[in-house]
């Protein structure tokens, strides 16, 4: 089946719900579901041929505010809610032209932080990060954020070394002993 007859037979498919559903009550639910699935196909769409735009003609990836190169950035902050995003992450850095290995990236290259349930156990992606919260973000960012601050200009190295010593950031190039942090309740 080739993929316009694919879509076809998705479409089909979809008319059929609709169809058998249309004079029930739960019909606008499913109406408002189906909307939502549209909107994310038609961005996933975008988002394919915004990557191939990019790949064709050599353009960095950019942020969407200020246009400006992703490289150009401080650090990077990736939330991980599962596995399937790690993939993810590589692509956005190889987009960006910044390198995919930690260990590859020099003075000037942002800060490549991950975190959320997919950082909960660091190891396997160690080698293309250059730090994690472990734990609850809302916990750490504003120690996270103000030592990014404070160490603005330094060497790539000492910045990794201060933020190794906020709790709940774990530096793999360090490998500091790091507690998950929670928020007070």
């Amino acid at each position: 089946m080739n993929r316009a007859e694919k879509t076809i037979t998705f479409k089909y498919f979809i008319f059929t719900i609709i169809s058998k559903l249309a004079g029930k009550p739960k019909f606008q639910k499913a109406q408002q579901k189906l909307k939502k699935f549209n909107l994310l196909k038609n961005f996933i769409n975008w988002a394919i041929k915004i990557e191939k735009k990019l790949r064709s003609r050599k353009i960095p990836l950019f942020s969407l505010e200020s246009q400006t190169e992703i490289k150009k950035f401080d650090c990077i902050g990736f939330s991980l809610q599962y596995e399937l995003n790690y993939t993810n992450v590589l692509n956005i850095l190889e987009l960006g032209g910044i390198p995919i290995y930690a260990e590859d990236r020099k003075e000037g290259h942002p800060i490549i932080l991950g975190g959320g349930l997919g950082a909960f156990n660091p190891a396997p992606i160690a080698d293309f990060f250059d730090c994690f919260i472990i734990g609850e973000a809302e916990a750490v960012l504003p120690q996270f954020i103000d030592v990014l601050k404070e160490c603005k200009g330094m060497k790539r190295y000492k910045i990794l070394e201060e933020l190794s010593k906020v709790k709940g950031v774990y530096v793999p190039s360090i490998n500091n002993r790091v507690e998950r942090q929670w928020l007070p309740e």
